[in-house]
C-alpha cells in the first residue's frame, strides 16, 4: 500500500472518527433536547390535567350544592304546604266550634262578661258593638247589668261573635270579639305550636 493510500485511509478513518463524534454529539444534543421537550410536554399536560380536576371538582361540588339547596327548599315548601294545612285544620276545626258555642245556652252568659268587661271602664256615652246575629241579647244583657241606657249597634266586623265597643267621651276603642280573640290564639299558635321551618 502506498503512502497516498495510507494517508487516504488514515483522512478516511479521521473523518470516520470525527463524523462518528459529530453523530455521538448530535445524537446526545438530540437527546438532551428531547428529554427537556418531553418534560416540558409533561408538566403542561401535568398542569392542564390538574386544572380540568380542578374544575371538574368545582363543578361537581357547584352541582351538588344546586342540588342540595334545591333539595331543602323543596322541603321547606312540602313543610311550609303542610304546616298551613295542618293550621288550617285546627283552625278550621276551632272556629265550627266556636260557631257551636255561640248558640248554645251558655253564650249569652260569655257576651255579659264580655260587655260587663269593657262596661267597668267605659263612661255612660259608650257604643257597644255586636254582631247581626247577636244583637238579638242586647236587652238580656242590658237586664243582667242593670243598665237598659246601654247603646248596642250592629257591626260588619264581627263575625263569630263577641262585642266591641267604642267609647265616645275618651275616644277608647275596645274589642271583646271572638274574632279577634281567635285570630290572637292562631298568631300563638303559629309561633308557639313547634311547626316552625
Amino acid at each position: 500500500m502506498s503512502a497516498f493510500e495510507n494517508n487516504a485511509e488514515a483522512f478516511a478513518d479521521a473523518i470516520r472518527k470525527m463524523a462518528k463524534e459529530k453523530c455521538k454529539t448530535i445524537n446526545e444534543e438530540t437527546e438532551f433536547i428531547k428529554n427537556q421537550r418531553t418534560e416540558a410536554f409533561e408538566k403542561d399536560a401535568q398542569a392542564r390535567c390538574n386544572s380540568n380536576i380542578k374544575y371538574e371538582t368545582a363543578r361537581i361540588r357547584s352541582d351538588k350544592n344546586k342540588s342540595v339547596s334545591l333539595a331543602k327548599e323543596e322541603a321547606k315548601k312540602e313543610l311550609s304546604s303542610l304546616r298551613n294545612e295542618l293550621t288550617q285544620k285546627v283552625f278550621s276545626a276551632a272556629k265550627e266550634q266556636i260557631k257551636s258555642f255561640t248558640y248554645s245556652d251558655k253564650y249569652l252568659e260569655y257576651l255579659v262578661k264580655s260587655v260587663e268587661e269593657i262596661y267597668k271602664d267605659a263612661s255612660e256615652s259608650t257604643v257597644y258593638y255586636l254582631s247581626e246575629k247577636d244583637l238579638k241579647h242586647a236587652d238580656d244583657i242590658k237586664k243582667a247589668l242593670k243598665n237598659d241606657s246601654l247603646t248596642f249597634e250592629k257591626s260588619h266586623e264581627i263575625v263569630l261573635g263577641g262585642v266591641k265597643a267604642h267609647d265616645k267621651e275618651s275616644g277608647c276603642l275596645y274589642d271583646n270579639s271572638l274574632d279577634v280573640k281567635f285570630d290572637e290564639q292562631k298568631e300563638w299558635f303559629i309561633e308557639n305550636s313547634g311547626l316552625k321551618i
